[in-house]
């Protein structure tokens, strides 16, 4: 079982996730993400790999446990001057979360 601390660094106006490459997670790892420009929202609302909830929110440093296999889509925020993903505006503000068994 590893960590993976995901830095989500804010570029050019977007909340950008330095996620490991696809396969390095796999499930049971922990994840936590953080952000040296704010505190951090990540949303994933088409499936969590976290859990059975079909929305899922991820705070500040909080860790979580990796338990599903599959690729699961992120919205990823940037506060106190809430910078991130946007409908058809801001797609680059996420990344794909690739958990193998």
């Amino acid at each position: 079982m590893k960590h993976h601390p995901v830095t989500i660094n804010l570029k050019d106006g977007h909340a950008v996730p330095a996620l490991p490459s696809a396969g390095v997670m796999q499930v049971y790892d922990t994840v936590s993400y953080s952000s040296p420009d704010g505190k951090v929202r990540v949303v994933f609302d088409a499936g969590s790999p976290f859990g059975n909830s079909p929305l899922d929110v991820v705070y500040d440093s909080e860790v979580r446990t990796l338990q599903k296999v599959g690729t699961f889509r992120c919205k990823c925020f940037i506060t106190p001057n809430e910078v991130g993903w946007r409908p058809n505006e801001d797609p680059e503000s996420g990344g794909d979360h690739d958990v193998k068994p």
